[in-house]
Order: structure tokens, then C-alpha cells, then sequence
């Protein structure tokens, strides 16, 4: 068996030398950066099917998926990390959220296991969605505030930080650099 990638299409049409290039390499990657276009590409056109690159989808996705859901679930979880419990992320209880990362690895292994690279960057993002839920409803914030409830606070910063771990190595093989980067930012 031989796998071969679908065609790339300039607003639905061939994206070509001969056809004059409409975005490069280099432009893609100055807009949002490699990773960001690299999962792009694998978001958006499955191995065996064609998918349609344009400035609008690259730079929705970007800041639907990467700068919205992602980035924003990193970025308050780790803040809150930092405020309630000086950076030290604390081991806490299993969560509704580590329940969820167990049918989300499930799916995104099954995804991987066929190589529909797509779907498995779809089931990691749906534990980026779950995340930031998880979020709302637990409101660290008010947890904070309230000495009695600290083992439920280090429950759900702990659940958040192992949310963002299996996040980094989920979605490593399609954005390594920014999730080496987030690996870090967790200590490891």
C-alpha cells in the first residue's frame, strides 16, 4: 500500500507553479508559523481526500482552534497554577476531565491507528474544548477563595495540568515545537 496525501486547492482550484502561486511556503509560515500551518494542512485535508487552503480558513482555524480553545485553556490553566498554588502543580483527585481525556486517547488512537490524521487533531481538540468547559463549571476561582474547598481546587488544577500534558504529546507529531513548549511550561 502506498499512502499519498490529497491535493492542496487554492479556493477550489489546483494549487500550482503553472497555475501561479497564490500563497508559498514562506508566506504561510510568516502568518501563523510552521506548526500552525502543518496542522492546518493535517486539520483540513484528509489522506485520501482534497482540501482547500485559503487565507480566511488558515487564519479562522488559527484563531478558532490554536489561539481560542488551546492557547486559552493553557493559558488559564497555567495562570491559575502560578496564582493558587505558586507555580507547583498540584497532584489532585481524578476528575470528570481526566474521565473525558480516556474517550478522547481512545478516539484519536483509533483515528491515528488508520491514519486519519484529521480526526485524531479533532478528538485532541475535543479535550481542548472539554478543558475549558471544565473551566466554567468548576470556577477555580471561586474554589480559591474558599480555604475548605483546597483539595477540590488541587482536584481541578491537577486535572487541568494532566489535560495540557496529554494535550502537548497528542498533538506533538502535528505542532512539536509549541507543544515541546507547553511540555515545558508543565516542568517536563
Amino acid at each position: 500500500t502506498v499512502w499519498a496525501h490529497g491535493y492542496i486547492n487554492w479556493e477550489g482550484r489546483k494549487l500550482s507553479k503553472s497555475a501561479g502561486l497564490p500563497v508559498t511556503l514562506q508566506s504561510a509560515t510568516e502568518r501563523h508559523g510552521p506548526d500552525a500551518l502543518r496542522y492546518f494542512l493535517l486539520r483540513e485535508v484528509p489522506w485520501d481526500g482534497d482540501g482547500d487552503f485559503t487565507w480566511e480558513r488558515f487564519d479562522d482555524r488559527y484563531t478558532a482552534e490554536l489561539a481560542n480553545d488551546l492557547g486559552n485553556l493553557a493559558n488559564r490553566s497555567l495562570s491559575m497554577i502560578d496564582k493558587y498554588r505558586d507555580s507547583t502543580i498540584p497532584a489532585g483527585g481524578a476528575t470528570a476531565l481526566d474521565r473525558d481525556a480516556e474517550a478522547v486517547l481512545e478516539t484519536y488512537t483509533s483515528a491515528m491507528d488508520a491514519h486519519r490524521l484529521h480526526r485524531a487533531i479533532a478528538a485532541a481538540m475535543d479535550l481542548a474544548d472539554k478543558g475549558n468547559l471544565f473551566i466554567e463549571e468548576t470556577a477555580p476561582w471561586s474554589l480559591a477563595k474558599d480555604e475548605s474547598e483546597a483539595d477540590r481546587l488541587d482536584d481541578v488544577l491537577g486535572g487541568l495540568a494532566r489535560a495540557l500534558g496529554r494535550l502537548a504529546i497528542l498533538l506533538s507529531p502535528f505542532m512539536p515545537e509549541k507543544m515541546a513548549e507547553l511540555w515545558r511550561a508543565l516542568g517536563g
